[in-house]
């Protein structure tokens, strides 16, 4: 018998069980890094004289 687990289960059993701490990090800190690039895109963008 050979036992399948859903991703998405394992998402949900991962925000009811680890620390806060850990799931800021595995979770925010990549839409942190990715808001932080826009915005320095949008600084270069701005001063291009076109």
């Amino acid at each position: 018998m050979r036992l399948t687990i859903n991703h998405s289960e394992v998402s949900h059993e991962r925000l009811g069980t680890e620390p806060v701490n850990k799931l800021l990090f595995k979770m925010a800190l990549p839409s942190v890094i990715a808001m932080i690039m826009q915005a320095l895109y949008n600084l270069k963008a701005g001063t291009d004289p076109a």
